[in-house]
């Protein structure tokens, strides 16, 4: 019986890796083979077309035909290259793989025609260089002079700071440097049928405020009642258009710059004018305070005054808000009265007695019913004639009655009377005469600066053996004659005498007679005179 020796699994194993990396090898060969054969094709399809290209432009005055944008022969190129290429190939070639395209790009002065070989390279012809070349493919990238909205060009620069477009492939078309909040754009196109790029740049604007902002020392008149326009922001973005500001008060907004510009905060101010409030007028001597009272009807105060003493004044200011008028303001207190006449023969507290007035007119049948002060009488007589005029005394009536008061004309008769009537008057003076409206005496007509004549006074005092080298003021005169009986009291007039020697002032009893006299004595005549 024959035995028959059978294959290790081991030696089975070999001979199939033999044979695969044989068939491998055949495999790779084969394909390198059609590869090869493939691009040589490719590169002769692109001669070929090149070929035509160039008779086309010897034709037409060197233009090539125009595809701006890269197209595939036999694909999606516009007819008018087909029919510009046609007159000079009976067919045009493709590419052979199903699927692939040779690629056609021109401005009509430049060309490139490409075809992609099987080892990813790509083989272009370049209408420049009339040579064709093989390279692998470059992406087009952005150059230095790109950037983002958050590192954009400041504002101030005015000008590409290199010309570095693309740091690889070509820019399309250089723009010029953008301006302050814009930007530019351009394409870094590939080289050898790569991928190109598009690139921008940005310039920063910085937000500026408008011409409707202003500062607490340039605010808005308080008249004003609107804006004057609606340039909120010179440049940038305005955050927000407030309305306008109300009277003693501001509004904000931001003007906010763009690509990464400075933003700017805004304010608009409106100016109060300060007031001067109630507690502006004059009060009564009676008063005692303000009471309630408005200082500032509106600003601010600058301090809260005392009250101001009688005859004084306070004052105080009213602020004005942002840039607003300050008021000035004044309160003031008035006198008591200088001088007044009552009834009686006794003053009011706060008084001292001046002098006494009474009446003694003339009577007449047209005066019934009328009220008169009589001057003279003896004992509890009226003087019925009632020729004396009117006059102040600086003693009081010597008659018993001088506290009877008025009595009709009809009434006065030599006989006693009864007196109702009201009682004589009294002039009083203002015991503490404020330092500001004090009085004086002066000799001569004329008040000193800063006063006004208030009475004239004169003396005609009874004279006698005793008054000898005592001076006296004498009222009645005619032209140059004195009365030497000197007989009427001393008395204060609202006019000056009217003597012409009224001047001559006080003479000694002993030189008053009839006769005529040259007024040559001392001092003029007095005048009482009030503080202006």
């Amino acid at each position: 019986m024959s035995q028959h020796k059978a294959f290790t699994l081991i030696e089975l194993l070999v001979a199939i890796s033999i044979v695969g990396i044989f068939v491998s090898f055949i495999f790779i060969q084969t394909n390198n083979a059609i590869n090869s054969s493939n691009d040589a094709k490719r590169k002769a399809d692109i001669e070929l077309l090149a070929s035509a290209v160039v008779s086309y432009s010897s034709e037409n005055y060197s233009t090539k035909p125009v595809s701006i944008t890269a197209c595939t022969i036999n694909d999606n190129c516009p007819s008018e290259i087909d029919s510009a290429l046609s007159p000079f190939l009976d067919v045009l070639p493709s590419d052979p793989n199903a699927g692939k395209h040779y690629i056609y790009q021109s401005n009509g002065t430049d060309c490139t025609i490409s075809a992609v070989l099987s080892t990813g390279k790509t083989y272009q012809y370049s209408c420049s260089t009339n040579q064709a070349v093989t390279e692998a493919p470059v992406t087009g990238v952005c150059g230095s002079l790109s950037n983002t909205t958050s590192t954009a060009y400041v504002q101030g620069v005015t000008e590409w700071p290199s010309s570095s477009f693309c740091s690889s492939g070509n820019v399309v078309s250089a723009p010029t440097f953008p301006a302050a909040g814009s930007s530019a754009t351009w394409t870094c196109s590939g080289m050898y049928l790569g991928g190109s790029t598009d690139c921008t740049a940005y310039h920063a604007l910085n937000g500026a405020c408008g011409s409707i902002a202003n500062t607490s020392s340039t605010a808005y008149a308080q008249s004003a009642s609107s804006w004057p326009s609606t340039n909120y922001c010179s440049s940038g973005t305005a955050s927000s258009t407030p309305t306008f500001p109300g009277i003693g008060t501001y509004v904000s907004w931001n003007c906010t710059g763009a690509y990464g510009g400075d933003n700017v905060s805004c304010n608009a101010y409106h100016a109060l004018n300060g007031a001067c409030g109630s507690a502006e007028k004059s009060y009564s001597y009676t008063d005692t305070s303000f009471g309630s009272v408005v200082f500032c009807s509106s600003g601010i105060i600058s301090a809260t005054p005392s009250f101001p003493g009688q005859g004084g004044s306070s004052s105080w200011s009213c602020a004005g808000a942002y840039n607003g008028i300050t008021d000035s303001c004044l309160a003031t207190r008035t006198y008591p009265p200088l001088e007044v006449v009552v009834a009686g023969t006794t003053c009011p507290s706060g008084y001292t007695f001046m002098v006494y007035h009474y009446s003694t007119q003339s009577c007449g049948t047209s005066c019934t019913n009328n009220y008169y002060w009589c001057r003279e009488c003896s004992g509890d007589y009226w003087d019925r004639s009632c020729t004396i005029p009117d006059t102040w005394s600086s003693v009081a009536p010597s008659c018993g009655l001088q506290q009877c008061g008025r009595v009709s004309c009809s009434e006065i008769s030599c006989y006693p009377v009864t007196c109702t009537a009201s009682p004589d008057q009294v002039k009083c003076l203002l015991t503490n005469i404020p330092p500001s409206a004090g009085e004086q005496n002066v000799a001569g007509s004329t008040c000193p600066a800063g006063y006004h004549a208030l009475v004239y006074h004169y003396s005609s005092s009874t004279c006698s053996t005793s008054c000898t080298n005592n001076y006296y003021w004498c009222s009645e005169c005619s032209g140059g004659s004195w009365d030497s009986s000197c007989t009427t009291p001393d008395a204060w007039s609202s006019a000056p005498p009217t003597c012409s020697y009224f001047q001559a002032g006080r003479v000694n009893c002993s030189e008053i007679t009839k006769n005529y006299l040259t007024c040559t004595a001392g001092s003029p005549d007095r005048v009482r005179c009030v503080k202006d």
